[in-house]
């Protein structure tokens, strides 16, 4: 654990921040990978993942089944349990939440992504990150863009039966039409440029 916290305090030196709260997820997921566990990006950061920083988050959000261990790991990297999110001592600026598992979506579509550096970050796929942003979208009044964004960006990559399927089953096929419908306006207009 004291190499892996060491490599997590170089992280506060990496400037731009997508590479640094990915650099981070791939260590915390390096200290689970002993519990045979292996938590997956969420939230905020696979939106600013998949639309390339487009999006801005604070955090790390990472589902794990269970979150028994992070009790047990996050004070050993270094961090600090500041109300539900563990704060890295060393940088404040690190901020990780792990919510409550199930994982909105499928484990076989988890995405692994190894980063430059040797880590694997295992990320939430683009099917369902756009159906969470959906469901944003319809519960909580979250702006569209980010849905269209993604589907616009990744529409010959995703699985678009998939996709539907997971709108009919979370009861947001209204907002997923609407949605899609604008995407493919989006690449059209792009498409004739």
């Amino acid at each position: 654990m004291e190499i892996l916290r060491e490599r997590l305090s170089k992280c506060k030196a990496i400037q731009e921040i997508l590479q640094k709260q990915m650099t981070v997820a791939g260590i915390i997921s390096e200290a689970f990978k002993q519990y045979k566990l292996t938590p997956v990006v969420v939230g905020g950061l696979a939106v600013e993942f998949y639309t390339l920083s487009s999006y801005l988050t604070q955090d790390i959000d990472m589902v794990i089944p269970g979150d028994a261990y992070a009790n047990e790991i996050m004070p050993a990297l270094g961090f600090k349990k500041c109300d539900s999110a563990w704060v890295f001592e060393q940088d404040p600026a690190i901020i990780v939440d792990f919510p409550r598992s199930p994982l909105g979506g499928s484990w076989d579509k988890v995405l692994p992504v190894e980063l430059e550096s040797g880590e694997i970050v295992y990320m939430i796929s683009i099917e369902d990150i756009i159906i969470d942003r959906l469901l944003a979208v319809k519960y909580w009044g979250d702006p569209e863009e980010w849905s269209q964004y993604m589907m616009a960006a990744h529409y010959d990559d995703i699985d678009w039966d998939y996709c539907l399927k997971r709108a009919e089953e979370e009861v947001c096929l209204a907002v997923f039409n609407k949605v899609k419908a604008l995407a493919e306006k989006y690449r059209q207009a792009f498409n004739e440029r």
